[in-house]
């Protein structure tokens, strides 16, 4: 380009910067960023900062990502969006949550409008130390200036507390979300719920179950189905049992999904008789169980030498190996080894 009299422009420079690092050519990249910076082309710009940025702290090198950011703003090229989330995710990942709150002030100071992509990042941070509370004064100044939906951070703070094991104050966060006209989607209910059973919390799922019914933003069906599954996968069937008569109870028929995780529930257990209980009702309501569990249960049936009972689950499955059927995986080796003892078990 330029031996043909041509000076590349800054445009055309990061396009050739980020090929090169994409190519994981990273000292030609930084060759030629250095070659950017002592003047081969009139002016940097902050995306050619970013791109450095982003490459360090890929490779962790943190101080040299501050290094060139601290450069991006002598050059008199201001920081925009993505150079504060490309440090706040570097040093997210390395679990430097005072760099992560300084970087963020300073996005605040210039004036730089966070993103959900930025929210997300302190969020699950925050959340990971176990100390949202430690997000009120960051969230306090973009809440007064309207940067952001309440609902979202509720959500994100919710969800991100599940996931790193603080149920407890998911809990208490979610119920403070309702309590201010904030109404969660369903997928939100029901991962507390299902958190709270497998974390041992039983009592209070249940209480957040009778909470969010008084409510009556989500329907009973949702409400119950989630905390069923949360009980059952927990391995507590005596709940399970009790909430199964409450529902039934209010007049409302068990849907498929409920009648499912009762049967994922005892074949957990391995408890085969409730298991086959449960498989005959899905049956005889003209209902299909759930193939995995339904492959469990066949094996224990077969180690039990309940071949009968063994190849009546397997019939209530055939839906599964009918090739036009596309609403399950193709079968195991367990219903196809069960094939093979009925066949010489009749012969």
């Amino acid at each position: 380009m330029k031996s043909c009299g041509f000076v590349p422009s800054c445009f055309s420079c990061n396009i050739m910067l980020q090929g090169l690092f994409k190519a994981k050519q990273t000292d030609l990249g930084l060759e030629l960023f250095h070659q950017m910076q002592d003047g081969w082309i009139d002016a940097l710009d902050t995306q050619a900062f970013n791109i450095v940025m982003k490459v360090a702290c890929i490779g962790r090198r943190m101080e040299e990502a501050l290094s060139h950011f601290d450069t991006m703003k002598q050059r008199d090229c201001m920081p925009d969006l993505d150079s504060f989330n490309i440090l706040i995710k570097g040093f997210s990942e390395k679990g430097d949550t005072e760099m992560i709150c300084c970087v963020f002030k300073q996005m605040l100071d210039l004036n730089v409008k966070p993103d959900s992509y930025t929210l997300n990042l302190l969020i699950k941070e925050l959340c990971k130390q176990g100390r949202p509370e430690r997000g009120n004064d960051l969230f306090y100044h973009m809440r007064r200036v309207g940067w952001i939906d309440k609902k979202f951070v509720y959500t994100q703070l919710v969800d991100s507390l599940c996931n790193y094991g603080w149920w407890l104050k998911a809990l208490k966060i979610f119920v403070k979300m309702i309590r201010r006209g904030h109404h969660p989607k369903v997928s939100l209910y029901n991962n507390l719920v299902r958190r709270l059973c497998t974390g041992g919390r039983i009592r209070q799922a249940f209480k957040l179950k009778d909470f969010v019914v008084r409510k009556g933003f989500i329907s009973d069906i949702e409400i119950y189905n989630a905390l069923m599954e949360g009980v059952c996968l927990a391995g507590r069937m005596d709940m399970a049992e009790k909430l199964l008569h409450e529902y039934q109870h209010k007049r409302l028929d068990p849907d498929e999904r409920m009648w499912n995780a009762l049967l994922r529930g005892y074949c957990l257990l391995k408890n085969v008789s409730k298991a086959l209980e449960i498989v005959q009702k899905i049956k005889d309501k003209g209902m299909v169980p759930e193939l995995d569990p339904c492959n469990n249960l066949i094996t224990n049936l077969i180690t039990e030498k309940k071949i009968e009972e063994a190849m009546q689950v397997k019939s209530c499955i055939q839906v599964y190996q009918n090739p036009c059927n596309d609403t399950g995986p193709a079968s195991s080796n367990e219903v196809n080894n069960l094939a093979d003892l009925g066949v010489n078990r009749s012969g």
